[in-house]
């Protein structure tokens, strides 16, 4: 998956939501390693009920939103238009 970030890192577009409780993205410094990422696109991260350290690193590496799990489909959806809106009018100001 880094390969990919890094040959596609000029071309992101929309809005990156992140699952942190899946595979090895559960270790806060993991995220770490994508905070490049919200530097192009917001980040919108999943976690668990409870997974504060998880929630206050991501939001420490420039994550747009952390979200706990399960929320419903409409919520994911209306933070994924919102995060974009904002990205784009961050960018319509430079």
């Amino acid at each position: 998956m880094e390969a990919w970030f890094e040959t596609a890192a000029s071309e992101l577009r929309g809005c990156l939501v992140l699952d942190a409780s899946v595979g090895d993205l559960v270790e806060p410094e993991r995220l770490a390693e994508f905070a490049w990422v919200c530097a192009k696109i917001p980040v919108l991260v999943l976690v668990h009920r409870g997974a504060v350290q998880t929630a206050v690193h991501a939001l420490k590496h420039g994550a747009e939103d952390v979200l706990q799990k399960p929320l419903r489909a409409e919520t994911l959806l209306e933070r994924i238009k919102q995060a974009v809106a904002k990205k784009g009018n961050e960018g319509a100001m430079r």
